[in-house]
């Protein structure tokens, strides 16, 4: 999430939000559009029973089993490899938060899938902003989440928050924005 710098003049701050095309999704999507091609082209040169790629050995495989599963996986790899690769070709949960003090609002607004329901815009009066929030879970797969918490409503998430940020920059974000809205910074 790219932010301004506070300035006690500014009344109208506005926050990019990275969605799908995060460095993480072009790694995984890289490495697993090269790794099931590969399983493809061993399950089909088992098939044809010569080798598609010259550098590929795959005589001591044969195609029932070992070459039908492989072609499964290769198969099964590059369709959610095109997923990942879609997603972030269509930029998936791209977007902005705005907060505009001259207006008085609050704009949320994220790109979703192609379709009638592609354009996500969302505007609450910032009267009905309570705190600023970060939300943690727990457990393997840590995540944190910025929510603004809207009164007598439930909390609205603004990012999920990377786990490879340094705690000391996600905290300092929540208080930047907390600072600039005047409402307080709960930690959960």
């Amino acid at each position: 999430m790219d932010s301004q710098i506070l300035d006690p003049t500014v009344r109208v701050r506005r926050d990019r939000v990275v969605g799908s095309r995060s460095i993480e999704n072009y790694w995984w999507a890289s490495v697993l559009s090269i790794g099931s091609l590969g399983f493809l082209v061993a399950g089909l040169s088992s098939f044809f029973g010569f080798n598609i790629l010259p550098f590929l050995h795959t005589e001591g495989i044969t195609f029932l089993p070992q070459g039908l599963v492989m072609s499964f996986y290769g198969s099964l790899g590059i369709i959610t490899a095109g997923y990942l690769w879609l997603t972030m070709l269509w930029k998936v949960g791209d977007g902005y938060n705005e907060f505009n003090k001259i207006d008085g609002t609050l704009h949320l607004f994220r790109w979703g899938f192609p379709g009638k329901g592609r354009r996500v815009d969302v505007t609450f009066p910032l009267q009905e902003v309570e705190g600023v929030l970060i939300r943690r879970s727990a457990g393997l797969g840590e995540q944190q989440m910025l929510c603004i918490r809207l009164r007598g409503r439930r909390e609205v998430p603004l990012i999920n928050l990377n786990s490879l940020e340094s705690q000391n920059k996600i905290e300092g974000w929540a208080a930047d924005l907390a600072r600039f809205l005047n409402v307080p910074l709960v930690m959960q």
